[in-house]
């Protein structure tokens, strides 16, 4: 039976292969830096020339496809030390070099993209009809994309919230949903104020534009809104989880991280639809917005990746499959803004984007519940030889479970029960301990022997709690020591 401890360790080894520094200097190594400029030019020249071609959009929809499918397999392959050398660009002397070198290093996603995109023409894209299908389809999943944006979000800072120390503490507490709504609303009202007064107030000033502050009071009280209704609908798992010291802990800092960004998002559909955003400012949030979606998503699944022991994700590859996710999002905003040319509220690249912070802010609100209700497990600290879980019962709120530890006639017999209950079998003796043992206490019958063995297994073990093997009075254990559930 695989032991907590090994659990933990190979947790611990999965981090350190792929920690938040790791996929940092994967995404940003500028070896691969060619393949970044690619997907830019990319996007942008998709973006002015779809409106421009008869049929643009389903062409363009068709290429979209193939250039992230394309990433796909290059990250296939870039899970190897040769492959990932194929597409990397090797240091050079001067800037011909380096450059001969990038386009050499672009050569296997073109090739792949050029397959794919003369396969999707010739076969189910070969008619104008089916085309316009497609591109329909792509667009629709800009509104994947933009919950998907909330959910990685989501899944990236519970996780990181979760293990905190003190969000491990299962000490019982008294304190009820509407304290909590009240304090953490005052949160909100203050976070989204700030924002209201820096886009209503501070930038119309620099820019020398008109302030607009009945239009952001507006916007301070639809986050507000919004954060009742997040709370409201994760009401059940909310009232469980402030029973305890550290669900308090947990519902309050992943409150102030959710409806913060929450906030953002919200402010940003504000200044889409009631006021004239600056463009460079609009440009820079997106790109921000865009990468922080792809770097939250590769880290999410490239973890739960690692976790099951799987190298479909890992730092080699990470560039690729952030790339795939970002020629897919940019493709979806593209062709919707396209297709819905025309029409009230939509047709422009600014309202594409607002509606997609809509989306994200409604999908924070509505996911705000979701890490309230998964259980948090307190480690044992293997060191001292104890295995198996130590679950603390959130309902209860009690410490963890003890662990059986044998007293020394036990020793003699049987081997020590696990914290499961099961009993681990003790070593065989030598014939040398069997023969000693014999001429210490003569010849025994088998019935003599029978009832000793009984009467070894029916002694009660003695049970000492988890916490004071893992470390005297000290009830809280390391940070290291917090093992995160999914």
């Amino acid at each position: 039976m695989e032991s907590a401890g090994t659990r933990w360790a190979m947790q611990d080894e999965a981090d350190e292969e792929f920690g938040v520094r790791q996929l940092i200097a994967a995404l940003l190594s500028p070896a691969t830096l060619a393949h970044v400029l690619l997907l830019v030019f990319a996007s942008v020249a998709l973006l002015a020339t779809t409106s421009k071609m008869d049929g643009g959009s389903g062409y363009t929809a068709v290429i979209i496809t193939a250039l992230a499918a394309a990433q796909v397999l290059t990250a296939l392959v870039a899970r190897s030390e040769r492959g990932l050398s194929m597409l990397s660009v090797k240091g050079g002397a001067g800037l011909r070099a380096r450059l001969i070198a990038s386009l050499r290093s672009l050569l296997l996603p073109i090739l792949f993209t050029g397959l794919i995109a003369v396969t999707l023409l010739s076969t189910v894209a070969a008619e104008e009809s089916a085309r316009a299908t497609w591109a329909l389809a792509v667009a629709g999943l800009f509104i994947a994309w933009s919950a998907g944006q909330a959910l990685s979000f989501r899944a990236a800072v519970s996780n990181w919230t979760r293990g905190r120390m003190r969000c491990a503490d299962e000490t019982p507490r008294d304190g009820g949903l509407r304290r909590f709504a009240i304090i953490a609303g005052f949160e909100q009202l203050l976070v989204a104020g700030a924002i209201a007064v820096l886009f209503g107030q501070i930038i119309p000033d620099r820019l020398g534009r008109q302030p607009e502050p009945l239009i952001w009071l507006g916007f301070v009280a639809a986050s507000i809104g919004l954060y009742s209704f997040g709370i409201f609908l994760g009401r059940k798992h909310l009232r469980q989880s402030l029973k305890t010291v550290g669900g308090a802990a947990l519902a309050h800092r992943w409150a102030l991280f959710c409806f913060a960004f929450g906030a953002w998002h919200m402010a940003s559909l504000w200044r889409r639809v009631f006021s004239d955003p600056d463009d460079v400012v609009m440009l820079a949030e997106e790109a921000f917005l865009m990468t922080l979606t792809v770097f939250t998503a590769v880290w999410s699944l490239s973890s739960r990746s690692m976790k099951g022991g799987s190298r479909l994700f890992t730092d080699r590859n990470a560039l690729f499959w952030a790339l795939a996710f970002g020629y897919g999002y940019a493709g979806s905003i593209i062709l919707l803004t396209d297709l819905t040319d025309g029409l009230p509220l939509f047709g422009s690249l600014p309202a594409t984007l607002g509606m997609g912070h809509g989306i994200t802010a409604l999908t924070l609100a509505v996911a705000y519940g979701g890490p309230l209700a998964k259980p948090i497990i307190r480690p044992v600290d293997s060191a001292e030889g104890v295995t198996g879980d130590a679950r603390a019962d959130p309902e209860a709120g009690g410490a963890p479970a003890p662990v059986a530890i044998p007293d020394s006639s036990q020793m003699a017999g049987e081997g020590p029960s696990d914290s499961t209950g099961s009993t681990v079998p003790a070593p065989a003796r030598s014939d040398s301990e069997t023969t000693g043992s014999s001429l210490a206490g003569g010849n025994e019958s088998p019935a003599d022997g029978a009832r000793s063995r009984s009467a070894e297994a029916d002694m009660e073990p003695m049970l000492i709690p988890a916490t004071e093997l893992a470390g005297g009075d000290d009830d809280e254990p390391d940070d290291d020591d917090v093992e995160l559930v999914d």
